[in-house]
């Protein structure tokens, strides 16, 4: 098999839908980071939880490009939160996200076209493992 060939067989329409709805998971959240942040009073987990917004910030737009290089149209969708009163709960929902987050780098990372772009899909899903390990250790440190 050559070095060029993904592990699965390239589906565009397959791959462009996962990449919105990976790009749905990053960005739903990045405008309501900082009034999560601002409800924390631990300063190490505020300081995670602001990193987690710029690095989702940052993870949307990579999958926003990959999704023009692959000639789709970036879905870009986001929700604020009606409440963000119970932050335990929410932070749970960021959990679930970031987990989806990670099966679905992961999946379009075997999906894609070419060596280079399954390591950048790759690298994104090993930063969500990043992640989440900081949203558990912040809900801990809330706790």
């Amino acid at each position: 098999m050559s070095k060029e060939k993904s592990t699965q067989e390239f589906e565009p329409m397959e791959i462009l839908r996962l990449l919105n709805q990976s790009l749905e998971v990053e960005y739903s959240f990045i405008v309501n980071y900082p009034r999560l942040a601002s409800m924390i009073k631990n300063t190490g987990a505020k300081n995670m939880m602001i990193k987690l917004g710029e690095d989702s910030m940052h993870h949307a737009d990579v999958v926003a490009g990959i999704i023009t290089e692959l000639g789709g149209t970036p879905n870009w969708n986001f929700q604020m939160m009606d409440s963000i009163e119970d932050l335990p709960a929410i932070l749970k929902q960021q959990l679930e996200k970031e987990e989806l987050a990670v099966k679905l780098h992961e999946r379009t990372a075997a999906m894609a076209p070419g060596q280079e772009l399954r390591k950048r899909l790759a690298e994104l899903g090993d930063t969500e493992h990043h992640h989440i390990r900081a949203v558990q250790k912040i809900i801990a440190d809330i706790s």
